[in-house]
């Protein structure tokens, strides 16, 4: 196992993409995205991989994602991908 960590950005709303599923539960060839991503993370053998989420798909992605070792940060205030990825380092030191 590596010292690398992953970062994954799932605290997205989807309101582009007019439903009501977070964005990362959207399907990709009969699945969602999500998965695709973190199987392919997997193949880097990281240490970690943390996931961002919002307070509003956070029970949603747990659910979803219960067979994939992935630590979850709550980020509660969505503002945008630098806060997320600061919000990551400075609850897990990343």
């Amino acid at each position: 196992m590596s010292d690398l960590a992953i970062i994954i950005l799932a605290a997205g709303k989807g309101t582009r993409m007019h439903s009501s599923k977070p964005k990362v539960l959207q399907p990709l060839a009969g699945r969602p995205w999500i998965l695709h991503l973190i199987e392919n993370a997997k193949l880097l053998n990281p240490q970690t991989i943390y996931m961002i989420v919002s307070p509003d798909n956070h029970a949603a992605l747990e659910l979803a994602l219960s067979g994939f070792d992935c630590k979850f940060i709550e980020q509660t205030q969505t503002l945008g991908t630098a806060h997320a990825v600061l919000t990551s380092l400075t609850t897990h030191q990343c």
